[in-house]
């Protein structure tokens, strides 16, 4: 019987052992991550003529400034990290922006973030999954990408089309 070696010695050496899970984000490194994307999308010198590694190249710079060297993340971390914040963002807009289309007498805004909390949860799959995201929904509220306005033309864009 003849023995293949589908892997011989030499073909072993170009292969990059993979990279070990880095550290659990904490709501202090979302945060930062938050605070960062927001100030590189609004750097106007670079906000029409990035491409997505130059974008994802100066978060992480950014990002990474100032933090020990074990709590630096990748740029592939920093981008797929914000992927999931914005999607679930997102989601809780659209369930905000639900609960706060009944009005409820004396409500105040925290009454409003509470039934979103409800509605969102609602949404979920099986209702399995609180949304964890709400200090990063605080500081990206106010900008254009995230705010209601641009959930109400996403929305009547749609109705458009």
């Amino acid at each position: 019987m003849i023995k293949i070696n589908l892997f011989p010695p030499e073909a072993s050496n170009r292969f990059t052992p993979r990279m070990g899970k880095g550290t659990n984000w904490g709501e202090a490194h979302e945060t930062r991550l938050t605070k960062c994307f927001i100030r590189t999308t609004e750097d106007p010198s670079v906000v029409t003529a990035q491409d997505g590694a130059q974008f994802t190249g100066k978060l992480a710079t950014i990002f990474n400034d100032g933090l020990p060297q074990k709590e630096e993340r990748t740029a592939k971390a920093l981008r797929n990290k914000f992927g999931t914040i914005s999607r679930d963002v997102s989601k809780f807009i659209a369930a905000f922006k639900k609960a706060k289309s009944v009005e409820h007498s004396g409500w105040n805004e925290e009454q409003y973030i509470e039934a979103a909390l409800s509605i969102y949860k609602a949404m979920e799959e099986n209702g399995a999954a609180d949304f964890s995201y709400l200090h990063c929904w605080h500081l990206m509220r106010h900008h254009p990408k995230w705010s209601e306005d641009a959930a109400n033309k996403k929305t009547k864009t749609k109705k458009g089309d």
